[in-house]
């Protein structure tokens, strides 16, 4: 659930979704020690794909562990605006907002946003910030939220926004 102030709406990530990706990424893990210690490295293909196992699942679950201990907002939503702190550098201001949308790719869904100033609020400060932002260029926003993972909806987002701004964005 997120959470709700007087004056803002927080979403920040779940604890559940990120605690369950831990634990389904342990019997990996631990699936390839085990055949590791039974059978040992003999090729560069056991290298390539017990160092691949360590990579995606230990990378990942050491990711959702540090997202776990910051638990830092993902979205903020109040009556000046949105922060979107991932995607932009600055406080978005509803009068900076020419349009948001309700979006879905594949199973994902989100919020797409169209801003009067994109060069101002969209964060492109290194090449993985420039790709993300071309790609929603592309899909015809400025800026991309995923709302997968967060302790809220897309209706919880979808309704602090209506709430708290003073256009109707959808």
């Amino acid at each position: 659930m997120p959470r709700i102030a007087i004056d803002r709406v927080e979403f920040r990530p779940s604890v559940v979704k990120h605690f369950l990706c831990i634990l389904l990424s342990l019997p990996f893990l631990a699936s390839s020690v085990f055949v590791l210690s039974k059978s040992g490295i003999e090729t560069w293909n056991d290298i390539a794909l017990h160092a691949s196992v360590w990579l995606f699942f230990g990378g990942g679950a050491v990711l959702m562990a540090w997202i776990l201990i910051t638990r830092e907002p993902r979205i903020v939503v109040d009556q000046a605006g949105l922060h979107l702190p991932g995607a932009s550098p600055e406080f978005i201001p509803w009068s900076a907002i020419a349009k948001i949308t309700l979006r879905t790719i594949g199973r994902s869904k989100g919020i797409g946003l169209v801003l009067y100033e994109p060069e101002r609020y969209v964060r492109s400060d290194t090449a993985w910030r420039k790709l993300l932002s071309s790609l929603d260029r592309a899909d015809g926003y400025h800026i991309s939220i995923a709302i997968y993972g967060l302790d809220g909806s897309l209706r919880d987002v979808q309704q602090a926004i209506q709430r708290y701004s003073q256009q109707s964005f959808f």
